[in-house]
């Protein structure tokens, strides 16, 4: 009769502690953010950033917590549900910075394709250690007024394990390429963020390549998560009654520049310059062909239109650039502009001319 009553709390404490492990952890998302004072970006005179691939710092699980997995599969089996299997970390970093440019986009940002910016620094050999180099270093390479780093930190490693939580945590910096001052720093974590849409603006399908490798699990709820809480700190929220009121974008004209012809022929090492003018304030992007798609364009300059049915009307001036690299190849690609009015509620499109790359 002694071990009876112990024996019962043993069983009970041992009930109470997988029942716990076996509830879902509420849905919860933290951060810490600074900004200097002086950032402060606009539409009408947007940042031009290079977005530098993340680096995977999760280090993995801690052998350590290996003893806790018979109770978290025997909780989720009282429940008769399975843990989910963690997608690759490095997939992760890659997912994350696809979706947090395809967000920056959606404001004050003139965001260099990434392929751009990989084939860059590729040929210079600086591509595996470009998280490392000073941005002013950086823009002279890329050409942009700022780099941002970023740094995916947890990738569900120790949480997943001791507490059956899916947790994404990730570090952005943005740095000046001026005077190598910090603009920006914040840390954004989210946890357990089952049935999550995909994002209010469908950005989401910027990145839909990386964003594929994670499959349909909560690890790609929660990057999509992520990426809207640090684009929200970045570049402020998407407002939908703003972007329903933005008037509908147009383009008068859309040409290469220095090709009064409409076309030219390229070879690696020359850059396309891309020209544009349309309705002020929105967001720009070229296409070459199906080569290089969605390249960004900046706005940098505004003047009144000319015709009498337009006046009193303000014309922006755009301007985008892509450097040709060794691969290319196109033989009469179209230059297509694009301007996407706030949110990509509305898009115009126009024609600028061909480009053939040797």
């Amino acid at each position: 009769m002694g071990f009876t009553k112990p024996t019962v709390i043993s069983r009970w404490a041992l009930g109470a502690a997988m029942l716990a492990l076996a509830a879902p952890a509420c849905r919860s998302s933290w951060k810490e953010v600074r900004k200097a004072p002086s950032f402060a970006p606009t539409e009408a005179r947007p940042v031009r950033v290079a977005v530098l691939p993340f680096r995977d710092d999760t280090g993995g699980t801690s052998p350590l917590l290996y003893p806790f997995v018979p109770l978290i599969w025997l909780a989720n089996a009282l429940l008769l549900s399975v843990p989910e299997g963690m997608p690759d970390s490095e997939k992760g970093a890659q997912s994350l910075r696809a979706l947090l440019a395809a967000r920056l986009r959606g404001g004050a940002w003139s965001v260099v394709d990434s392929a751009t910016v990989d084939t860059t620094l590729a040929h210079k050999g600086l591509l595996a250690t470009a998280p490392t180099l000073d941005a002013r270093t950086l823009g002279k390479l890329l050409g942009v007024d700022a780099v941002l780093y970023g740094t995916l930190d947890s990738w569900s490693g120790r949480y997943y394990v001791l507490e059956s939580r899916t947790v994404v945590e990730g570090t952005v910096k943005i740095v000046s390429t001026v005077d190598g001052s910090e603009l920006f720093r914040g840390t954004v974590g989210v946890s357990d963020a089952a049935g999550l849409s995909g994002g209010p603006t469908g950005y989401v399908s910027a990145a839909a390549t990386p964003v594929a490798a994670l499959g349909k699990g909560p690890y790609r709820e929660l990057a999509i998560q992520w990426a809207e809480l640090m684009g929200s700190q970045i570049s402020g929220a998407y407002s939908d009654e703003a972007a329903a009121q933005t008037p509908a974008p147009y383009l008068s004209v859309a040409a290469l520049a220095g090709s009064p012809k409409g076309d030219q022929e390229y070879v690696p090492g020359e850059v396309i310059e891309v020209l544009a003018l349309g309705r002020p304030g929105c967001t720009a992007t070229f296409d070459l062909g199906t080569l290089r798609v969605r390249i960004p364009m900046s706005e940098f300059s505004r003047f009144p239109r000319t015709s009498d049915a337009a006046e009193g009307e303000i014309t922006g001036m755009y301007r985008g650039a892509y450097i040709v690299s060794k691969g290319d190849r196109a033989a009469g690609a179209p230059v297509t502009v694009t301007l996407e009015s706030a949110g990509g509620r509305a898009t115009a499109l126009a024609q600028g001319g061909s480009v053939t790359i040797r």
